[in-house]
This record gives C-alpha cells, structure tokens and sequence, in this order.
C-alpha cells in the first residue's frame, strides 16, 4: 500500500507560531460578493453572503472545497460509515472520496488498508455545489452531461459532477476555479441566484 501523506495538506505542521491556513481557489471572487469568512478545521470557509436567502429561491452556489478529496486507486473494498460522505467510483480501478477534512486523516488510513495506492487530492481540487430549484438549468449551461455521477467537459474543464443534496457537485481542478466560478455565477445570476455560503447547505438538505 502507498499513501503519499506529504502531499496532504492536513500534514503540514505549524512552525515557529505559523499556522498553515488553507484557501479555495474561489476565494477573490468570494470577497467580491460580500462574503463572511470564517476558519474551519483549518480552512477559510465563506459561510454567508448578503441577500442569500432569497437566491436559495432559485439556485445558489456554494463553494464546498474545504472538503477532503482523496483518490483510492487500484481494487479494494470500499469503505463505508461517516467518515466517507461521498463515495465516486470513477472506472473499477479508481474511486474517488469526498468527506469532512477533519475526517481526512482517518479515512486515507483506512482506505490504504484495501487499496494499493491512496493520494490525497485535497489541494489539487475544488468541489462548487450548485442547488435549488433551478440548479439543473444552471447545469445544462455549463455541461453536456445528462445523467450522474459523470464524468466530462463541464465550462470547457474536465470535472466529476456528482448529484448530491438535491443539488450537484462539481469536482474540478483548482486552477480553474476563477474561471468556472465565473461561468457558473453569470448562468445563475441570469435566474436570480447566486453565491450561498456553506451555513445555507444545510437549510438545502432540510
């Protein structure tokens, strides 16, 4: 078994008083629209915006990329409980797992127990949650893609799209996120949404 932990994030230890503070891709686009910040397991997660609310009425977007994002490659069984939120079986030899980041740590050991090769794909992804009732046409502007969990071309990025909380999460490269981010909120702004902070997910689910 192989787990490359110096990749992890959740690895990196505070020196000489510095504390590592991690940050989406999505972040300047974030500050522009008002966002409240705050830190989270070590992340900085936008958890409200002004006017929110009412764009929940159409679709919202949600930035979810503090989440822990690690790849199970190879064939294992998989694992299941509460540490593995989302579970993404990408071909039969490659899964990908989605959970809480404090999580992380636990589930990447657990996980090398079964498959011969797990990297941790935190920092190299950013997931963008798009929910409400008009988040399937928010979906079908950006991607050619009809039935999920798929894999594909989403805004010209290939992404995961994984239909979760009544709503859908796009996985992406986190270099792409100013640029999808862009995309995405101009496709929703044009129905009357737009950002949601991580706090209104749950009124989502509910």
């Amino acid at each position: 078994m192989t787990v490359l932990d110096f990749m992890s994030p959740d690895r990196a230890r505070a020196d000489l008083g510095f504390t590592p503070l991690l940050r989406s891709s999505l972040e300047r686009h974030q500050r522009e629209h008002g966002a409240t910040f705050e830190t989270r397991d070590g992340w900085l997660v936008p958890v409200r915006f002004p006017g929110e609310a009412e764009r929940l009425e159409t679709v919202g977007l949600v930035d979810l990329s503090h989440l822990g994002k690690i790849e199970a490659r190879g064939h294992g069984d998989r694992v299941d409980g509460s540490e593995a939120a989302v579970w993404y079986q990408i071909r039969p030899d490659l899964a990908l797992v989605l959970c809480e980041y404090r999580d992380a740590f636990l589930l990447r050991g657990k996980l090398a127990r079964r498959f011969p090769f797990v990297l941790d794909q935190t920092g190299a992804y950013g997931i963008l949650a798009v929910v409400g009732p008009e988040a399937i046409r928010v979906l079908r502007r950006l991607t050619h893609l009809h039935e999920f969990p798929a894999s594909g071309s989403v805004a010209h990025v290939g992404a995961h799209v994984l239909e979760q909380d009544g709503g859908y999460w796009i996985v992406f490269p986190q270099e792409y996120g100013h640029y999808l981010y862009e995309v995405a909120l101009d496709a929703a702004e044009q129905l009357g949404g737009g950002p949601v902070g991580v706090d209104r997910l749950r009124t989502v689910r509910s």
